[in-house]
């Protein structure tokens, strides 16, 4: 009888550990995080659609109960959605992401940073980007790229731009009646009006009906630069990824 109750307090206690925390908590949270989040945030966290969560580091949580709080409600006015996980596989799915982040914070860019700020400048970023409170609005800022994206989704987003467009800056073209063409993003569009952001920041509002051809862009406006000198490239990234602003 003693040996029997010594089995079933083991397996007591195997449970336990897989409730309160250990490795069975996070071979659980992986296999939750590969099911509902990897598809945007990448299988190692490395980052896509969704933020990079390699860094350990996350705009909205500075907390695990934070982070539980943005997993189950979701973030409105962007792509992620609340989770229908009950809580306590949540805390699983918090628990494996805080494993990723004390894994991948060591990632490092190859580049200089210095002389990539350079690059970023003499290609004219800041037409469309803001860093530090100056430059353009056509594009994302970027005062906490570095955070938010891992080095393999920079290099993406530099060499084949189209790959991946958030929805907040996608392209669209319209032609009026006079021959007036504007390109920019697209900001609102309705059954019946369109308006279009151009590089200028000058807001455009067309009715359709006095448009001549209108379409929503498949590209991205921002330019391909895999052309660029691999030593650039590789200190642009850099220079990217060194942008960390702590409020962003």
């Amino acid at each position: 009888m003693v040996r029997g109750w010594g089995l079933i307090l083991c397996a007591g206690a195997a449970m336990a550990q897989g409730q309160s925390g250990g490795i069975p908590d996070l071979r659980m949270g992986r296999q939750f995080y590969l099911g509902h989040c990897a598809q945007c945030h990448g299988p190692e966290g490395e980052g896509g659609r969704g933020v990079n969560l390699t860094t350990g580091q996350y705009r909205l949580s500075r907390t695990d109960d934070d982070l539980l709080r943005v997993i189950q409600g979701g973030v409105p006015g962007t792509e992620m959605p609340p989770s229908r996980l009950p809580v306590s596989d949540i805390r699983r799915v918090v628990e494996y992401v805080r494993s990723l982040g004390a894994a991948g914070a060591q990632e490092k860019a190859a580049g200089d940073a210095a002389a990539g700020a350079v690059v970023y400048g003499r290609l004219g970023c800041s037409g469309c980007h803001v860093v530090a409170g100056k430059g353009g609005s056509l594009g994302p800022s970027l005062d906490s790229i570095g955070l938010r994206r891992s080095l393999k989704f920079l290099r993406e987003s530099l060499v084949t731009p189209e790959a991946f467009v958030a929805k907040a800056y996608v392209g669209a073209s319209a032609v009026t009646r006079t021959g007036e063409r504007v390109t920019g993003v697209r900001l609102n569009e309705d059954d019946y009006s369109l308006q279009i952001r151009d590089a200028r920041e000058k807001v455009h509002s067309f009715s359709k009906a006095k448009l001549e051809t209108f379409r929503r862009l498949d590209s991205s406006l921002m330019p391909a630069y895999g052309k660029l000198p691999a030593v650039d490239l590789e200190n642009l990234i850099a220079y990217l990824s060194s942008l960390r602003a702590a409020g962003e």
